[in-house]
């Protein structure tokens, strides 16, 4: 089998391969994990089941995951570009990677959201041991049902208290649902700072700049019928939720993985200029395939149609003219 990798340098270099080029290429084109992130079917069952609390306590820990491997992935590109480029900018590029360190004031902030709940509530249904299901659920879903049809009595709790520890319940997990939303906000900020002044880079190669992609606000359409069906149903704390999953999501799944890709384009592009006698072959995870959904096959770089459908190729442009 044949090991030689054409998008290296030459053995013939005095400098040897350049592995880091490589290892870059191919960590940028690699898509995240999909276990990072949450769909609309899973946020909706978990949430409700475990009364608000599976959500925020697996999305930040897999958040965090998401963002300490996707800051490793661009300073090692902003530290390959400093090593090869001209442009004075190139040098201070690495640096811009430490705003897209995760930002533990927010998930303490939520951590105080949580924990004062869970004393909250143990500390005032501690007397309710016997039937502490039927209390619980007079705090929080069966509540909304009690204070609007009169009729129907509390089982267990009084309505004073019931009050009290409804009214925490939807405030302190909204809470920690908004610090959430917020930390993928500010994440995607720094992402869209770290790539302008690495357009500022690609510019001066010749290369067109990254259009960054971004998660919004969270309002997608499927993910706001949801939040309504929460909202209805008096777990108000749902709507936040929502919101932050859906944006969580999108980051993941669509902004990092389209902003990742624009990236590992614009680098194969760099090495093929340097290399232009070279082959440079596409990652696998780049390789084009048709955009038909019910075709997906696979055409090369310079097709104009796909050879299985018939579908017109966009072919993507990454050099100025």
């Amino acid at each position: 089998m044949n090991t030689h990798h054409p998008h290296l340098r030459s053995a013939n270099d005095p400098l040897g391969p350049d592995y880091q080029a490589g290892a870059v290429l191919q960590g940028l084109a690699r898509p995240v994990h999909e276990k990072l992130s949450w769909g609309f079917i899973p946020t909706i069952v978990w949430g409700f089941l475990s009364f608000g609390l599976a959500p925020i306590l697996i999305w930040r820990k897999r958040f965090r995951q998401y963002i300490t491997l996707e800051q490793q992935q661009l300073w090692h590109l902003a530290d390959w570009l400093r090593l090869h480029s001209k442009n004075p900018q190139a040098a201070t590029l690495p640096d811009q990677t430490e705003a897209l360190r995760p930002h533990s004031d927010l998930r303490l902030l939520s951590s105080l959201c949580l924990a004062f709940l869970a004393i909250i509530f143990f500390t005032q249904l501690q007397d309710y041991h016997r039937f502490l299901w039927d209390a619980l659920l007079d705090c929080t879903y069966f509540y909304p049902m009690h204070r609007f049809h009169r009729a129907i009595l509390f089982h267990r709790v009084g309505p004073d208290l019931a009050f009290k520890l409804y009214t925490t319940w939807v405030l302190t997990l909204s809470g920690a649902y908004i610090c959430h939303w917020l930390e993928v906000r500010i994440h995607a900020t720094a992402l869209r700072q770290f790539i302008g002044r690495l357009n500022a880079i690609l510019v001066t190669e010749g290369l067109t700049p990254i259009p960054a992609a971004m998660p919004g606000l969270g309002l997608r359409p499927i993910w706001l019928m949801g939040a309504a069906m929460f909202a209805v149903t008096g777990t108000f704390w749902g709507v936040p939720m929502m919101l932050a999953g859906a944006a969580h999501r999108r980051m993941v799944r669509y902004a990092s993985t389209k902003n990742r890709a624009a990236m590992a384009y614009r680098l194969r592009e760099l090495l093929v200029a340097a290399n232009p006698d070279e082959t440079v072959p596409m990652p696998v995870y780049l390789r084009s395939v048709c955009e038909n959904p019910t075709c997906r096959a696979p055409v090369q770089s310079t097709a104009r149609f796909c050879p299985r459908c018939g579908s017109r190729i966009v072919p993507p442009l990454h050099r100025l003219a």
